[in-house]
């Protein structure tokens, strides 16, 4: 508990000081290495930290993974960070802002990977990593969380806006900014590579197919291709809640249905339709 107040006051009161040693830290890696960039560009929590976490280990490349690169993106997070409960940046943001002008600067030398999951699965996920977001509504004075209120702010906002939100993300951060349109892709094998950037993009739930490919496509050796799950999620102060929620929150099946008719829905998770209805739709 008293890690995460630390780290809360220092992000509120000393966010200068971490971009500070950000600017200078990037600025060094960049200076030193004359590998690609690589770019581990993702909506949040699609779970991407065992493919992070792999990439490097494995590799001595600069690698990054942030949420926003693209100047609008980068400004709308930081405006709902700041009117937030959280009333400060997250690091991820922080060096979103220091990587936008370097990337610009370096499109020549620089891969791109992008990971998307389940909008349902994800959208619960993202609830705890921004709980700060919500911390004065569901956290009390000890950081426990309260499993009702945080029920009543998922049914709130889980509705076929979850699905649209990845659509405009994906058209702020990918299209505009990359040229792109991951929606014009043939998803034909477990990941899609596109030579031209380079762009890797792949679903988390295919991560274990995909890998084989993804190492290649990287240059690792064989001795390094194996993926080693990296699960920092169990880690966290409020699994517990997590837990329970994952058990209890349910959708009405109208809900649902609208969230399955959106054209990220249809594009990427029609072939898992009938296990997300299992796992997240209220049963009479």
């Amino acid at each position: 508990m008293i890690r995460i107040r630390l780290r809360r006051f220092a992000s509120q009161y000393f966010g200068w000081l971490v971009r500070f040693f950000y600017i200078c830290f990037i600025d060094f890696q960049l200076k030193i290495s004359d590998k690609p960039i690589i770019l581990i560009l993702t909506p949040g929590k699609v779970g991407s930290s065992s493919l992070y976490f792999n990439l490097k280990k494995n590799l001595k490349n600069p690698i990054y993974h942030v949420h926003r690169i693209s100047k609008l993106g980068i400004g709308q997070s930081k405006e709902e960070h700041l009117k937030s409960d959280r009333k400060s940046l997250p690091l991820h943001l922080i060096i979103s802002e220091i990587l936008h002008e370097k990337i610009i600067r370096n499109r020549t030398n620089l891969i791109v990977i992008t990971v998307i999951r389940e909008p349902i699965s994800r959208f619960v996920s993202s609830y705890f990593q921004n709980i700060e977001f919500y911390k004065n509504r569901v956290e009390s004075s000890n950081l426990k969380i309260n499993i009702d209120a945080s029920l009543e702010i998922l049914k709130e906002n889980c509705t076929a806006n979850i699905c649209y939100e990845l659509e405009n993300w994906f058209a702020t951060e990918i299209k505009q900014f990359f040229d792109i349109d991951v929606f014009g892709l043939e998803l034909n094998s477990p990941c899609v590579i596109l030579k031209e950037l380079p762009f890797i993009f792949l679903r988390l739930e295919d991560l274990q197919q995909a890998w084989p490919l993804v190492a290649n496509e990287l240059s690792l050796s064989k001795d390094n291709a194996n993926l080693k799950d990296f699960n920092v999620g169990d880690n966290k102060y409020y699994s517990s809640a997590y837990s329970q929620i994952r058990e209890q929150f349910k959708l009405e099946e109208d809900i649902f249905e609208e969230i399955i008719e959106t054209k990220f829905y249809k594009k990427f998770y029609s072939d898992r339709i009938k296990l997300v209805r299992k796992k997240w739709v209220k049963t009479s």
